[in-house]
């Protein structure tokens, strides 16, 4: 049986922060991200996106099945906002009106993105 950890105000300060400078990193200005506290799954954290919109929201859940350290909890924030970068994908792939040339610009630009924030101190 594993043990539950509540996440203290600090460690959603952190969690907010890690979400703040992932979203930086990558970019993501095509999206106004929010951030709470209300997970409502079993999992530590969630994503949630209107697509058509613009919006979205990543969710901390308050009790996690491992300890919030630094490294886990930036580990956590980092998953969802890259759930948040590969969203629009998502969305093409479930929806029946979703063309190949549809898919073909949401992956460029994902590849555009991480070439944007993963190489710009290379090549800048």
């Amino acid at each position: 049986m594993s043990d539950n950890y509540q996440l203290e105000s600090k460690h959603i300060d952190q969690f907010v922060k890690e979400v703040q400078r992932w979203c930086r990193f990558f970019n993501i200005g095509t999206y106004e991200v929010g951030v709470d506290e209300n997970a409502s799954d079993a999992s530590r954290a969630s994503c949630w996106a209107d697509v058509s919109n613009g919006l979205a929201i990543i969710s901390v859940n308050k009790v996690w099945d491992v300890e919030p350290t630094r490294k886990h909890l930036s580990r956590a924030a980092f998953h969802e906002v890259v759930e948040l970068l590969l969203i629009e994908l998502a969305s093409l792939a479930a929806s029946r009106f979703a063309s190949e040339d549809h898919l073909e610009v949401a992956r460029h630009r994902v590849i555009i993105t991480l070439e944007n924030s993963v190489w710009k101190d290379k090549f800048r």
